[in-house]
């Protein structure tokens, strides 16, 4: 599939740069780059709205950096930050896998606190997450950090949420 950037670079993805894909589109990634690319590019949120994710100042707020075209110049999605190797926070909770990976209570319950200090910062920002679940938020393999995804859903001044 071939999308091209703001600045009208090329970019080719393949099967071989696919990392998940959801309800709204699939994601891609190379050289610390995504690519969120919607299966219905009319469902897409606005330029508007993706500009104004793209404010939202955390680090741990993985948001659109810029927009995909497609060869006719119609927006099909954007650009994002890629961190590699990190699990969804689902992986965290079978008990096996917190010994397999030694994780301890303590260090739980500072992942927690760190997400809920970025939800404050989020809210202070007058941005509503609407869509937390445990797929969408990843979390680093020294388990101290969380990363927020799946930010077009976010409800955001002038934007309304678009999911559940």
């Amino acid at each position: 599939m071939q999308v091209f950037t703001d600045c009208g670079r090329s970019i080719s993805l393949s099967a071989a740069d696919f990392v998940a894909h959801g309800g709204q589109g699939a994601v891609y990634a190379r050289n610390g780059v995504a690519y969120k690319v919607y299966h219905r590019p009319c469902e897409m949120v606005s330029p508007t709205k993706l500009t104004h994710l793209a404010t939202l100042s955390s680090p741990d707020v993985l948001g659109p950096t810029g927009s995909l075209h497609d060869i006719d110049g119609v927006t099909v999605g954007y650009t994002m930050a890629f961190v590699p190797r990190t699990y969804p926070l689902c992986r965290l909770y079978p008990r096996a896998f917190r010994a397999r990976h030694g994780l301890t209570v303590e260090t739980c319950v500072r992942l927690v606190y760190a997400m809920a200090e970025t939800l404050e910062g989020l809210h202070q920002q007058g941005c509503l997450v609407v869509d937390l679940n445990p797929f969408n938020v990843l979390v680093d393999p020294s388990f101290d950090r969380a990363y927020f995804i799946d930010v077009d859903s976010y409800q955001v001044p002038g934007h309304a949420a678009t999911a559940l």
